[in-house]
């Protein structure tokens, strides 16, 4: 009796355990394709979790957009993700997360987890006092920026930079030829010799990693998100995780025929693309 006893238990334990690992979705979404290095990221800490992708190609970059307009387009996003049944959200955005996260935290009861330059982590390494923000003019003039801009810099120098051309070159899936390289060298022009620490505000630039680090030295520190934003989404799912699996990606977009182009050359496979069909006036 008392043998059959422990059994029950063990099996309970074994069935407790089944319900808590969760197979629902991850979502994960971006004005465009700079989203795939935090999902590259996420498969990579947690390469059993299912992810839903969406990508607002059509209205991509945000970083050009009134504030009004990139809050409407993350709402939209937002809820449809909601309606997949998802057990978290990424906004792998640093410009949607500063204009946005706020008011999609407040309607939806699930882990919602933004990004947000990686100027801490910069700053505590700088032995210059002076460190690079590479970002999106929205970014840059968002109140979560300049707020977290005032935490932290104390008497360090913070030289920024706006660039949409990088995020127009990520989604383009050109290939950097010489032309391509002296753009870009001069887009980082303002740091070369004044920084020691760069931070790549925009999930797009760290698909151009190598052409930056060449331009601007090894002895140059680069910072970004995508792997703290994993490990951080990791942590407050721990309990809602996916035991097994293969890790099924569905990939979601406002433009799927442009997309699909793009995806393809950054995740080096070819990969299927649906219809996100979200409304938004521009």
């Amino acid at each position: 009796m008392i043998y059959n006893l422990q059994r029950l238990i063990r099996a309970k334990k074994c069935f407790v355990e089944v319900i808590i690992r969760n197979p629902r979705a991850i979502g994960i979404f971006d004005s465009g394709a700079g989203g795939l290095s935090v999902l590259k990221a996420v498969n990579q800490v947690m390469p059993s979790e299912n992810i839903i992708y969406v990508a607002d190609t059509l209205h991509s970059p945000y970083g050009t957009r009134s504030q009004g307009f990139i809050e409407s387009r993350v709402l939209e996003i937002a809820e449809f993700l909601v309606k997949q049944n998802v057990k978290a959200i990424v906004v792998a955005c640093n410009t949607a997360t500063a204009a946005a996260i706020n008011h999609i935290r407040n309607l939806y009861p699930i882990p919602i987890i933004g990004l947000e330059p990686a100027i801490k982590p910069a700053l505590e390494m700088t032995k210059v006092k002076t460190i690079g923000v590479l970002a999106t003019q929205a970014t840059l003039e968002s109140e979560k920026y300049l707020n977290l801009k005032s935490q932290l810099q104390g008497d360090n120098q913070i030289i920024e930079k706006a660039s949409s051309y990088f995020v127009e070159l990520v989604e383009a899936a050109k290939s950097i030829d010489k032309q391509e390289e002296a753009r870009i060298a001069d887009e980082l022009a303002g740091f070369i010799g004044q920084v020691d620490c760069l931070v790549l505000g925009c999930t797009h630039y760290p698909f151009l990693t190598t052409t930056i680090r060449k331009i601007v030295g090894e002895k140059v520190k680069i910072f970004e998100s995508a792997l703290p934003v994993a490990n951080e989404l990791a942590r407050r799912i721990k309990d809602q995780q996916n035991a097994s699996g293969s890790g099924e990606i569905q990939y979601y977009s406002s433009d799927p025929e442009l997309a699909k182009i793009t995806f393809n050359n950054l995740l080096e496979q070819e990969v299927a693309v649906s219809l996100f069909d979200g409304n938004a006036k521009s």
